[in-house]
């Protein structure tokens, strides 16, 4: 699904990929199912960096970013009122982050206040790439 990503020629850094089992684990920790690009990225990636973006997703222990689990976590303990049904995978850099629904539709939030961005999240990721 993501071979697009590869075939750009960029200099990709990844994590260890997700398996099922991690899936299954990331959805019980969040009470979220993931939309099946999300689900994607996270088993063809775990997470990736390019240059100076960083987008979040299955890492480790779960207990620090990259962590989608992490940052989601974060933002439900540090924001009243967060939406429970997105999972946060990345920063802007400028106080704002996006999020994701389980229909895979990005959302540009900032603080408890989030707007559709009207692209999936495979759209999005290819439009921040071209970007660099």
């Amino acid at each position: 699904m993501y071979n697009n990503i590869k075939n750009m020629k960029l200099n990709l850094e990844t994590t260890e990929s997700a398996s099922q089992t991690d899936i299954e684990l990331f959805e019980k920790e969040l009470s979220f199912k993931l939309g099946e690009e999300y689900k994607n990225f996270l088993i063809e990636f775990g997470t990736l960096e390019v240059g100076y973006l960083e987008f979040y997703g299955f890492f480790k222990d779960n207990l620090s970013l990259p962590s989608a689990i992490y940052a989601t976590k974060y933002m439900r303990e540090t924001i009243d009122d967060f939406d429970k049904k997105l999972v946060v995978f990345y920063e802007s850099g400028d106080g704002s982050y996006y999020s994701v629904d389980s229909s895979d539709y990005v959302y540009h939030c900032t603080y408890n206040r989030c707007t559709n961005c009207n692209m999936k999240f495979k759209e999005f990721i290819f439009s921040k790439l071209k970007e660099i």
